[in-house]
Parts: structure tokens; C-alpha cells; sequence
């Protein structure tokens, strides 16, 4: 199993965490998915996520880069 116990150092509650690492990975951001989000397409949730915080930051045309990314590396890499 993925899901780890573990205990916090502040309460010493313990808290179960999912290592998600690598593109393969079906819970990360970077695994290649369709997505519709507002009627948009996009290839990942990674692409989601940088599409919305350049609209947040009222960036359009870096948003409509992000979104036509073919993955969600280049979705990250376009949107540093």
C-alpha cells in the first residue's frame, strides 16, 4: 500500500499520507489524462492547475500556452 502512517511533531496525531511520485503515477498532476475544465481541453491536471493561476494572475496569453501544451511538463515549463 501506498498510504503511510505517520506522526506529526506539533500533536503527535497520527495522519495517513499517498506517496504520489512520477509521471506514471495515476494521482499525479503530471499523468497524462483528458481533462475538460470549463470547456477547455487539456492533458493533464498539471496544465489545469498553471492554466488557472495564469488567468488568476490575468496572464491570457500565457494561459491559452499552457493549455495547448502537449504534456504536462511543457505546461510547467511554460508556465515558469
Amino acid at each position: 500500500s501506498r498510504t503511510t502512517q505517520k506522526e506529526t511533531k506539533s500533536t503527535d496525531v497520527p495522519i495517513n499520507a499517498t506517496k504520489v511520485q512520477g509521471h506514471e503515477d495515476k494521482l499525479s498532476n503530471f499523468h497524462p489524462c483528458k481533462l475538460e475544465h470549463d470547456g477547455k481541453a487539456f492533458a493533464s491536471a498539471e496544465a489545469v492547475y498553471q492554466y488557472e493561476k495564469a488567468i488568476y494572475h490575468h496572464d491570457h496569453r500565457l494561459a491559452e500556452s499552457i493549455r495547448n501544451a502537449r504534456h504536462a511538463g511543457q505546461a510547467k515549463r511554460i508556465a515558469d
